[in-house]
């Protein structure tokens, strides 16, 4: 830089020519304090500034205008002080041209630092700013047409994501615009249209513009439908974009659908109509119609069509069916009659028809012909006639009385047979409610009011009284079915009387023999029943409830043998059977099952009926055995048992004995007995009385019956001596060992009436067949061990040796 400078300060021709060829502009300038001095220009310069060789020396501020120095002087000492190059782009006006001049001021630096001249080169950009202006100017035009347009406008890059949106965007999707910039545009759709859409999308990235609709998802949740054009971003020739207009069709498809669906209602309508809708042309013509006019006529659509009216009319409703038709077109109003007409098959119908006028645009383009078959109608009505007449002729032919009442009861009408049995006339009946109806009865108004003509319910069959004229009072049979008017509104109520007064004298003649009879069987304690001879049952007393159990509906129409004890069964078949041959009291004992499930016995009387002068039933006389039985067991469990411990006595002790000896020599076993007899019982009856006593004899019991295994048997002697027989055992140490048991259980403290009572006892063994094989000597050497622990006191055990007393223990 230095030698450059130094040939342009020295004038060296050659290089300065050199510069003068630049088309920038290049000035030195020599840095004189805090001014700048031009000392070399090149020929692009001299012609921009119109000056020559003059211009060298001169200060900046001395060639170029104020407002040019104020632009450039504090670059220039911006150069100087910072000693760093400067680059900016400078607008000037010359001859009302605007130019753009691009200027770096560079700093040359001497060796000691200082900055002496400052190399200045322009470079015209001119062109450059011009192109970039008018690029600028298309940007904001395309931004406007952008945020301005009335459609949405979607940018994308190649990937499909958002680059920018416009307001109507944002406004028709609800998203925000940083929730769409760098998002993909695929989860905004909807999925059924996203493989569209991403189709159409790859598409347009070939450089093709596509045009389709699209729902997709409004922030808030429901569905916004849109008409889209893809259009590729081309610049230079290179796909850089994707723009997105789209147009909100969100109403129009809403309308659309609305459309299709009053058309599809309309359609359904049409169709589904339970009535056959004919469509003429305004001449008579068939053009279309409903499923129905095929059911109804007989005829496919395709054969009606063409068809005139009176085709399908019979001949005599010709004339009438066109005037109406006529009526319809003209007077532009609904016409409705009823005419007749046959099908294909020749079946005649009747019919009720409505001419419609198709009006559109005001004018009559066609009719409906809403036609309903009431063929079915005019038959019922025909048969009502018929039944109307059958009804009368039943009301005055009637045996039985019949009337009717409003909702007040008050009888407006009667048929001849309720005057005959009642001896009124139907102008008397009126305001006589009272009469009829005797006062004890007063309540049968209030069902009559409540339950028919309240509630429309029929009540039937009820017995009544009634009064006539006379002040005769007749037993009635009565009905009452509610009068309904033709919207099935009750106005009143019917009423249908049978006089059964006569049979109503011969059932209470026959009630009072039964209740005679039913006075007998059941006020009588013995259960009595009555069966066929198979065992099924007709009939059983109340009694039955109170012993077995069962109730009369529990016996009746099942069989006598359900309810005998499995064993007896035999027993009262062998009797039944004999019943059949020979007809004589006999009575047979028989367990007879209670509802609980346990058995009762039962003493059972049986004997025959005869109809007719034949044997046909079975009369079952049971009388409850149970106290005779429970005494009869008690008498046989007193010659076995002791009444006060319930424990087996010296009788059952020596049964028990001698089993045990002959099964101990079968089994090759031994048998123990061991004596017991309690401390002073003696001692207790006398302090605490013989409650105590007995007390101390039912403790000793149970604790003696809990103290042994099952191979024992405990039995009382008397007194407070027991004796305990042990059988089917190997070893006398079974024997010690159920000993210690007694004694440790008689230990345990007994209270009675808040006293301590101390039992305790002693306890003598023998052992069969060790000691002796003789079973009377067996109970001696017992007792005489009983004894010998007796002696030593307190509660313990001794055994029997050798025709001397071991000792025991404690």
């Amino acid at each position: 830089m230095k030698q450059v400078l130094s040939k342009i300060i020295n004038g060296d021709l050659a290089f300065t020519t050199m510069f003068d060829f630049v088309k920038d502009l290049v000035f030195l300038m020599e840095v004189r304090g805090s001014s700048y001095h031009y000392i070399y220009v090149n020929q692009s310069a001299f012609k921009v500034l119109k000056s020559d060789d003059s211009i060298y020396g001169r200060k900046l501020e001395d060639v170029l205008s104020l407002e040019q120095y104020m632009v450039l002087a504090p670059k220039y000492d911006q150069v100087q002080s910072t000693l760093k190059s400067v680059e900016f782009i400078e607008e000037s006006s010359v001859s009302d041209k605007v130019t753009f001049g691009e200027t770096s001021l560079n700093p040359i630096v001497t060796e000691e630092g200082d900055c002496r001249y400052i190399l200045a080169i322009v470079r015209d950009v001119t062109e450059i700013k011009q192109e970039e202006q008018k690029t600028r100017a298309k940007e904001k035009r395309l931004d406007s047409l952008v945020k301005y347009n009335r459609e949405a406008v979607f940018e994308f890059n190649l990937d499909g994501r958002f680059v920018s949106v416009n307001d109507r965007a944002m406004e028709i999707s609800g998203y925000e615009y940083d929730e769409f910039i760098g998002q993909s545009f695929k989860p905004i759709v909807v999925k059924k249209y996203l493989a569209d859409a991403v189709k159409l999308f790859e598409k347009a990235l070939s450089g093709t513009s596509a045009e389709y609709e699209i729902a997709i998802h409004h922030k808030k949740g429901h569905q916004v439908y849109l008409l889209i054009n893809k259009i590729p971003i081309i610049v230079d020739d290179m796909l850089v974009g994707i723009y997105g207009i789209a147009k909100d069709i969100t109403k129009q498809k809403k309308l659309e659908y609305l459309l299709q669906e009053s058309e599809q209602r309309y359609k359904s309508l049409f169709e589904n109509h339970p009535d056959a809708i004919f469509t003429y042309d305004t001449k008579g013509h068939f053009i279309s119609g409903n499923a129905e006019v095929e059911n109804l006529s007989g005829y496919t659509r395709a054969e009606l069509l063409g068809k005139s009216i009176e085709s399908l009319i019979e001949p005599v409703d010709v004339d009438r069916a066109l005037n109406y038709f006529k009526k319809a077109v003209t007077g532009k109003k609904s016409q409705r009659y009823e005419t007749s007409g046959r099908n294909k098959n020749g079946s005649r119908l009747d019919l009720s028809v409505t001419k419609i006028p198709i009006v559109v645009n005001n004018d009559v383009v066609g009719i409906y012909g809403v036609t309903k078959d009431i063929t079915s109608e005019k038959r019922l009505q025909k048969e009502l006639i018929e039944k109307t007449e059958e009804l009368e002729a039943f009301w005055n032919n009637s045996v039985d009385p019949i009337f009717l009442a409003n909702n007040n009861l008050d009888i407006v009408q009667c048929n001849p047979a309720f005057e005959r049995l009642f001896n009124y006339k139907i102008e008397e009946l009126p305001g006589l409610k009272n009469e009829r109806i005797p006062f004890e009865l007063g309540e049968e108004i209030e069902e009559i009011i409540t339950e028919c003509i309240g509630n429309g319910k029929n009540i039937l069959l009820k017995e009544t009284k009634r009064r006539t004229k006379n002040g005769d009072l007749l037993d009635i049979l009565a009905s009452y079915t509610p009068a309904l008017d033709k919207d099935e509104k009750v106005t009143g109520v019917y009423g249908f009387y049978k006089n059964v007064t006569h049979l109503k004298t011969i059932e209470r003649e026959l009630k009072k023999t039964q209740e005679k009879f039913q006075l007998i069987t059941e006020n009588a304690f013995d259960v009595i029943t009555l069966t066929d001879f198979s065992g099924l049952i007709t009939y059983v007393s109340p009694s039955n409830e109170m012993i077995l159990g069962y109730k009369y509906e529990d016996y009746i129409n099942y069989s006598y043998r359900n309810f005998i004890h499995p064993d007896d069964q035999e027993t009262f078949g062998k009797r039944l059977e004999a019943m059949k041959i020979e007809d004589h009291l006999s009575t047979v004992e028989i367990r007879m099952r209670h509802k609980k499930g346990h058995y009762i016995w039962m003493d059972i009387s049986t004997s025959t009926i005869l109809e007719d002068g034949q044997t046909k039933k079975a009369v079952m006389i049971a009388r409850d055995a149970t106290e005779r039985k429970d005494l009869q067991n008690q008498l046989e469990n007193a010659a076995y048992y002791d009444y006060l411990s319930g424990l087996p006595n010296r009788r059952v002790f020596d049964d028990k004995l001698n089993q045990a000896i002959i099964q101990a020599n079968r089994l090759n076993k031994k048998v123990a007995i061991l004596m017991l007899d309690g401390q002073g019982f003696k001692q207790i009856n006398d302090t605490y009385g013989h409650d105590a006593g007995d007390a101390v004899i039912k403790e000793m019991a149970r604790r003696l019956e809990s103290s042994v295994e099952k191979n024992a048997t405990v039995t009382r002697r008397g007194g407070d001596e027991m004796a305990v027989i042990i059988s089917d055992i190997e070893f006398l140490k079974e024997a010690e060992d159920t000993a210690k048991c007694i004694i440790q259980a008689l230990n345990e403290p007994f209270y009675f009436n808040g006293i301590n009572i101390q039992i305790g006892a002693g306890i003598g063994i023998s052992l069969y067949p060790d000691d002796t094989d003789d079973k009377k000597r067996l109970v001696t050497y017992a007792d005489r061990a009983l004894y010998q622990a007796k002696e030593a006191g307190g509660s313990r055990y001794r055994l029997y040796q050798n025709n001397s007393v071991e000792r025991g223990r404690d």
